[in-house]
């Protein structure tokens, strides 16, 4: 599989439109969100299967343990979603 298909599948995976596909921040996020899925061996595997204790959301929740590849998707969806928001507001 190359480059351009792995961010192709991750594109498709997140229904991105195919007019943003060459967008070089939604291609960088799509390269991070597929590395997470297949990451090298070593240290980065072992990094995402390990966890990081964060705080709650509030003061009242306590303090919780998340599996950093948990953690990163989170992060890189929302980061996916906030530039496909942003390229389709600037087609208005």
């Amino acid at each position: 599989m190359t480059a351009s298909d792995t961010i192709t599948a991750v594109f498709d995976r997140h229904d991105v439109p195919a007019r943003f596909g060459q967008d070089p921040e939604l291609r960088a996020i799509a390269y991070s969100l597929h590395r997470l899925e297949n990451p090298a061996e070593g240290p980065e595997a072992r990094f995402y299967a390990a966890s990081s204790l964060l705080s709650g959301d509030t003061p009242e929740e306590g303090e919780y343990f998340m599996e950093n590849r948990a953690l990163l998707k989170e992060i890189h969806t929302d980061q996916l979603s906030q530039r496909l928001a942003a390229l389709e507001e600037l087609e208005d």
